[in-house]
């Protein structure tokens, strides 16, 4: 199964973290991106479109939790990130 992965739907909270648990693990550690109303100091931003290279994208993060997973004590890890048209304040990201 893979650890990284994009989509256009907006992400499950609760299925994401039951793929994580793990008996063997005592915590759960996530982090969501959301998309903001400013960029660089300025305001104004109305929503965000992002795009990917779906194949690239899936092998370099595939290669970064890996290296994650290799240099510290995880035992699972997942990230999903967003494609598509975004609002203010919409996930863009869960890890």
């Amino acid at each position: 199964m893979s650890r990284f992965g994009f989509r256009r739907e907006p992400v499950d909270l609760a299925a994401h973290r039951a793929l994580l648990a793990d008996p063997v693990a005592g915590a759960y550690a996530s982090f969501e991106g959301w998309v903001r109303n400013h960029n660089e100091g300025r305001d104004g931003v109305l929503h965000l479109e992002y795009e990917g290279y779906e194949q690239l994208g899936v092998k370099e993060g595939e290669r970064i939790i890996a290296e994650a997973m290799d240099r510290f004590d995880i035992t699972k890890a997942h990230c999903i990130h967003r494609l598509g048209l975004l609002e203010i304040g919409d996930r863009k990201s869960v890890v």
